[in-house]
């Protein structure tokens, strides 16, 4: 069963608050559609960000391209044999 796009929403509220982003920070993020921001919060550990919180905000404002690590890791993975594919 998919979660509602309200659950997706605090979902996605409560990982940009533990990065340490202000409420009025979760609230513009929220603004932007849910797959932008959940893709950018997927890519952050792979990116050398000294403040993760705000490089997050400008990630999804200016639509950052995915870091080159995480091509790595995903052909790391496929070449490994691991299903990263959701169920």
């Amino acid at each position: 069963m998919a979660a509602s796009p309200g659950d997706r929403n605090v979902q996605v509220a409560a990982k940009l608050l533990q990065l340490g982003i202000s409420h009025a920070g979760v609230v513009e993020l929220l603004q932007f559609p849910l797959d932008q921001v959940e893709q950018q919060l997927e890519w952050l550990p792979f990116r050398k960000a000294k403040r993760p919180g705000a490089f997050l905000i400008n990630a999804v404002r200016n639509k950052y391209s995915p870091p080159k690590e995480a091509y790595y890791a995903k052909d790391q993975i496929k070449a490994h044999g691991v299903d990263d594919s959701v169920d």
